[in-house]
């Protein structure tokens, strides 16, 4: 989002299954290249980050750029629960009434929308249809429910997907008062405003929950809403293919930001009806293994460097006949040069990789956890324990 670079590129992916915990733990966003925010401020833009998740800490390196930075996890009282979107947009909107008089960036991060789902505004009268000790985790279906009958798993799948949707709209409300904040300012009409998300969210629907263990579609495909400034001229829905790449950019040409020395993303068509990007995405999947996928169009791609043979290294489907994502065309010539093209890709992301773990076994750890981000951490399952 913020360089239009693969994690690869930026020391933050490293080829080894070991490295997960060091993902989690240790490593920090890098100097250079330099981040959209330090891009924009140094063009003369006041720069804010109002966010929430306790992965996002300072010592990792994510305010550079910031003249304001603010963790509401970190900042106030939470302990291992988050700041719920009430929180975040009572501090955005204050914010905003300080500085709105000139030119700004402000990131502003929910975090409702993640495990454990639970709403402060879920009508109780719903949640009593369940069993009271019921927690929509992925733990807690992987000991106590995946292992009891179907129609116990059917239940508790209607239960998460529920629970989750209230987590939704909890937080849009939330985030209408920031947009009619905005508004009320006068600032609404003149700013460019994107909405979108670093994943989605698997609601069984490959027979998993959460994120972070699969390449599919329901984790890659994420919200993207764009408000353009006032007098740009765009179509109400653009269909073609886009990746959060092409975030900097869009921002960077907005912003009349001339340097964008190093971008690999281009901004966003405001036309429908072109011809989308060749998406590519990487990560070391939950549990250590390494995938990656090609997205375009029509087909996605998905490739396991690690794969114990031929036959389970890839995945292939036709997502305008398939959209699901549930017949794996791999066994025929479907998408022959796109495999060709993700295999390429990988390769180059381990070489990347294995560049910034030789860096970093020299260097030892760069980011010590305190107690209370290892309570955040493992509230919201990146830490075991």
């Amino acid at each position: 989002m913020f360089t239009s670079l693969p994690p690869s590129e930026l020391g933050l992916k490293t080829s080894a299954i070991e490295s997960e915990q060091w993902y989690f733990q240790s490593a920090v966003w890098p100097q250079e290249p330099p981040m959209l925010a330090e891009r924009l401020q140094r063009a003369g833009y006041t720069t804010a980050a109002e966010i929430t998740n306790p992965f996002l800490q300072a010592g990792r390196g994510c305010s550079q750029g910031f003249e304001s930075f603010r963790n509401e996890n970190v900042a106030a009282r939470f302990g291992a629960d988050c700041a719920r979107a009430d929180v975040v947009t009572e501090s955005t909107l204050a914010w905003l009434r300080l500085n709105r008089r000139a030119p700004f960036f402000l990131w502003v991060h929910y975090l409702d929308p993640h495990s454990r789902y639970d709403a402060p505004t879920t009508p109780l009268e719903w949640r009593k249809q369940y069993p009271a000790e019921w927690v929509a985790k992925r733990m807690y279906w992987v000991t106590e429910l995946k292992p009891t009958d179907k129609a116990t798993q059917r239940r508790y799948e209607e239960f998460c997907r529920g629970m989750y949707a209230e987590e939704v709209r909890y937080t849009d409300a939330w985030l209408g008062k920031l947009l009619a904040g905005l508004r009320s300012s006068g600032e609404y009409e003149d700013s460019l405003i994107v909405i979108t998300a670093d994943h989605g969210e698997e609601l069984f629907d490959h027979g998993e929950m959460e994120h972070g263990h699969t390449m599919y579609s329901e984790l890659l495909s994420v919200p993207l809403l764009v408000k353009w400034p006032r007098g740009t001229e765009a179509d109400r829905v653009v269909g073609q293919a886009v990746g959060l790449a092409d975030l900097t950019p869009t921002f960077l040409e907005f912003g009349q930001v001339r340097d964008q020395t190093g971008v690999k993303g281009r901004s966003l068509p405001r036309r429908n009806g072109g011809p989308g990007e060749e998406v590519y995405a990487e990560g070391l999947i939950a549990g250590g293994e390494e995938k990656t996928a090609l997205v375009t169009d029509r087909y996605k791609v998905i490739y396991r460097p690690f794969a114990d043979s031929q036959a389970e290294a890839w995945e292939v489907y036709d997502l305008g006949q398939d959209p699901g994502e549930h017949t794996n065309l791999a066994a025929t010539n479907a998408a022959e040069e796109m495999r060709a093209r993700l295999k390429q890709l990988s390769d180059q992301a381990l070489v990347f990789a294995r560049k910034w773990e030789n860096a970093e076994a020299a260097k030892g750890p760069r980011h010590k956890l305190s107690e209370q981000e290892k309570r955040g951490l493992k509230a919201l399952g990146y830490m075991g324990g």
